[in-house]
């Protein structure tokens, strides 16, 4: 180890590229390391054509083998936070000295709660687990997918890997979703951050599981969990995920953010 990586620590992530073509049984991976700060956080990027794999521990950076992940626990600092309800001046919904509480009125009862608004992912238990991540949730990924067509509509220089030219806006997959939103809570409830899972189900296995036939596929991971200008941004800065983005052969895509984790699945269909 270096001193410059030592002191660099928190500016660390590993990146993992894999693209995987339908027919081919090919998986190509490129690992490289990237120092840059992003919010003064620490993040980690993984992508299949497109990832970066495992955080180092505190303690410092650890290079990791092919194929190795590193598992953390604990939220990260840019952890969702979920919608809170606040009370507003300092007698906010105080009764006014002397006075008597309401009586409510005779026979009349509280309505009947509202039903769960459904998330955009496909109906079936396979997607359940995902399917009430809520409308702030829905809308921070709705924002991930406006900032990536806004770098695809442009043109970007991806570094080592190429200048691409602009490139057709991705559109929102439904069943891409759902596989995307389902790793990001797999890797917040068994504490990973890898591609494969440890049941050992890949990024392509999971996209077919939600129903997605595809002939071209891609995946980048990000954590922990920040605006989505910041983590646009930290995909773009690292060639191999700003190539998942560029890429003009992918057609579809899906964004899911859970508590510490996100995920672009990126597809072009059969």
């Amino acid at each position: 180890r270096s001193s410059a990586r030592t002191a660099g620590l928190k500016g660390l992530r590993r990146l993992a590229l894999v693209v995987r073509k339908r027919g081919t049984g090919e998986c190509f991976r490129r690992p490289f390391w990237a120092w840059w700060p992003v919010c003064g956080a620490a993040v980690a990027l993984s992508g299949c054509l497109g990832s970066i794999d495992g955080e180092p521990p505190s303690e410092g950076p650890r290079l990791l083998a092919e194929g190795e992940s590193w598992s953390a626990k604990g939220d990260g600092p840019g952890a969702f936070v979920p919608d809170a309800s606040v009370l507003v001046g300092p007698d906010a919904g105080a009764e006014p000295d002397g006075a008597m509480p309401a009586e409510p009125d005779a026979g009349v009862g509280p309505g009947p709660e509202p039903s769960p608004v459904r998330d955009p992912v496909p109906a079936g238990a396979h997607c359940e687990p995902v399917a009430y991540f809520g409308a702030a949730r829905t809308a921070l990924e709705d924002e991930v997918l406006r900032l990536t067509n806004q770098h695809r509509a442009a043109g970007a220089s991806c570094g080592s890997e190429g200048t691409f030219g602009p490139a057709p806006a991705l559109s929102m997959n439904a069943a891409l979703r759902c596989a995307a939103r389902l790793h990001s809570l797999d890797m917040d409830t068994r504490n990973f951050f890898a591609h494969t899972n440890p049941s050992g189900v890949t990024f392509d296995q999971r996209m077919t599981a939600a129903g997605y036939t595809w002939g071209y596929a891609g995946e980048n991971i990000l954590k922990p969990v920040l605006s989505a200008a910041a983590m646009v941004d930290a995909w773009m800065n690292s060639p191999g995920h700003c190539r998942n983005i560029m890429d003009a052969g992918f057609v579809d895509i899906g964004v899911g953010i859970s508590t510490g984790n996100a995920t672009q699945d990126f597809g072009r269909r059969l």
